[in-house]
């Protein structure tokens, strides 16, 4: 839970990083606190990633869904519509990247997602936050169909890299300009929570 709601976070650490760039600085004044949400299983939040590639968040919640219902394990909770756990990542790497394809996307994302299963099944890929999160996002890198975009939201959400940054996404690129990353540098090594307070203000949350 303390990683689901990002508790261990130091706002006033943050809030001294992001403020030497004015403008990121009123988003901080206007969010005091803001967290970096995580998750309570890595590998479902990896998933997920995976799985928002190119798409809308509503487009990549309904695939999250059908990855559950249709390979999730079957639990009684008591709660209406609560009665899957999602899938680890032995048992979607068992399955072929054309099973994978066959709730509804394409099959270069099906082999992405296979490839990252079999990957956090081996250890090869370690999201239990054992690893430093660089190396994870290099071994990230080497699969196929996982971009720079897509490991750093891994990072994000599922490492608890508080530096993690998805540079590629077109609201940070709007919003770093001419100046590209070398104006982000100066945020380190809280780059997540300044990608969290330019989402939030643009209504685009990852």
């Amino acid at each position: 839970m303390r990683d689901l709601f990002d508790l261990d976070a130091r706002p006033d650490r943050v809030a001294a990083a992001l403020s030497s760039d004015r403008a990121l600085n009123v988003l901080v004044e206007k969010r005091p606190g803001l967290r970096v949400p995580g998750a309570l299983d890595p590998f479902e939040a990896a998933v997920r990633a995976v799985l928002a590639q190119q798409v809308s968040l509503a487009a990549a919640t309904t695939l999250t869904g059908r990855v559950a219902a249709r390979f999730g394990r079957p639990i009684e909770t008591g709660v209406r519509g609560l009665d899957r756990a999602f899938p680890d990542a032995m048992t979607l790497g068992d399955l072929s990247p054309e099973q994978i394809a066959t709730i509804g996307m394409p099959s270069a994302r099906a082999r992405a997602l296979s490839a990252l299963a079999r990957a956090v099944a081996s250890t090869d890929v370690d999201l239990s936050g054992a690893t430093p999160p660089r190396d994870v996002v290099a071994k990230l890198l080497a699969l196929p169909g996982i971009g720079p975009f897509t490991a750093e939201v891994i990072a994000m959400r599922a490492l608890r890299d508080a530096d993690a940054f998805p540079a590629g996404d077109l609201v940070l690129t709007r919003w770093l300009g001419t100046r590209g990353v070398d104006r982000a540098d100066a945020w380190r090594p809280f780059r997540a929570y300044a990608a969290m307070h330019l989402w939030t203000e643009h209504g685009a949350n990852r």
